[in-house]
């Protein structure tokens, strides 16, 4: 394939690149994200056949970083050169990569380059709408960063946490934030600080939510406690 051939094959990169900036500063949120990443065609990075396991599979080249497996991909030739030239790739959509991407296996765009974006296997289920049957948790270890929600909820979403918080002893108050997990976009998600502190609390609390409106589905929950808790209250007012 020609470069000129190779770059009619992508035409979506520049929209993903702009997309990954734009998620990063807080611009876009993670639905949106979504929909351009599913749009996308990518450039798969894979391990020589005499490499793989399966000499008929074009298996991913994985990268590690903090413990996280991810598999590489690039918007464009420019980026694919810029990490590797000998390194063999695959095209691949983004429809393609929420259906045949391995369950444990991140993505990482771009890396070493600019933009770049690094997805955690549940985050990139979440973006490309495989995580929208129920509520998504905040994995333990994942890093986390906070703001002002903008735009927030609807008022009738935030009477239904607030029904919520009343109707739960074990449930101080519930925010409403923007939160970036790990390298991620920034998105909209419901915080909620239990009493007393103790992990786990979210899960049942979005459960509760959802049982009372299921347009929560595929919003993040994530408990507070400790600087995150802190971090939270300086940005949101709590939904008691």
């Amino acid at each position: 394939m020609t470069e000129e051939e190779l770059a009619a094959a992508l035409p979506h990169g520049a929209a993903l690149e702009q997309a990954i900036t734009d998620a990063k500063a807080g611009r876009l949120q993670a639905d949106g994200f979504g929909r351009v990443l599913r749009e996308a065609v990518l450039m798969v990075a894979v391990v020589a056949h005499e490499q793989a396991a399966e000499q008929d599979t074009a298996a991913p080249f994985v990268i590690e970083h903090d413990g996280q497996r991810y598999g590489v991909a690039f918007t464009s030739p420019e980026q694919w050169d810029r990490f590797s030239a000998q390194t063999p790739f695959v095209l691949l959509g983004g429809e393609e990569l929420g259906r045949g991407w391995p369950a444990d296996l991140g993505l990482a765009i771009n890396p070493g380059s600019s933009p770049s974006m690094l997805l955690r296997p549940e985050h990139l289920r979440a973006v490309l709408g495989a995580g929208a049957a129920g509520p998504r948790m905040v994995p333990a270890g994942a890093g986390v960063r906070v703001g002002a929600p903008d735009p927030g909820l609807p008022p009738e979403a935030l009477e239904v946490l607030r029904q919520t918080v009343r109707a739960d002893p074990a449930v101080r108050a519930a925010y409403q934030l923007a939160v970036a997990i790990d390298d991620g976009p920034v998105e909209l998600a419901v915080g909620v600080e239990a009493t007393p502190p103790y992990r786990g609390v979210a899960e049942g609390f979005a459960d509760s939510v959802l049982r009372r409106d299921g347009g929560f589905r595929g919003v993040t929950f994530l408990d507070l406690d400790g600087p995150l808790l802190r971090s939270a209250q300086g940005y949101a007012t709590p939904l008691q």
